[in-house]
């Protein structure tokens, strides 16, 4: 009688994810942007902005279409000049400040390099709710009608 053969098994060959690709796909995932035109959503299914100026200028340099901690300043700042004129800017930085804290508190202790980049995805989305704050032209929103700096009598 014939031995049945077994069915063979998948081997796992787990891709070892460098710290750029890292990188790229968390805050892809944590700002909902990237500079790569065939990415348009996230391992989640949620929808990416393309960031046109940044993904040019990566062209230009001869970079990769990678979002990361130094480009990501300007990253922020495109993707906030791209927000909708009529949506508080808020809306969109408070819930990436979410989950940078998220993100953040997954990622041990022992990975530093990936804590690196989390902390100063932190920083630069907090500056920016400051900035939005503070000087909203700078994304080309118009400032609120209060002003912080007017003497109220109550």
């Amino acid at each position: 009688m014939p031995s049945a053969s077994l069915p063979s098994r998948k081997q796992n060959v787990s891709h070892e994810e460098s710290i750029e690709e890292y990188a790229d796909r968390v805050l892809s995932q944590v700002f909902r942007i990237t500079t790569d035109p065939a990415k348009t959503t996230d391992a989640h299914g949620h929808k990416l902005t393309l960031l046109p100026d940044l993904s040019a200028e990566q062209v230009d340099n001869g970079e990769a279409l990678l979002l990361s901690a130094t480009v990501l300043d300007s990253a922020l700042l495109e993707a906030c000049t791209a927000w909708p004129a009529d949506r508080p800017l808020l809306h969109y930085l408070i819930p990436c400040w979410k989950r940078v804290i998220r993100a953040l508190s997954g990622v041990k202790e022992a990975q530093q390099q990936k804590r690196e980049l989390l902390i100063e995805a932190k920083r630069l989305c907090m500056s920016n709710c400051l900035f939005a704050l503070t000087m909203p032209t700078l994304y080309g929103c118009v400032p609120s009608p209060f002003r912080a700096d007017e003497s109220r009598s109550y």
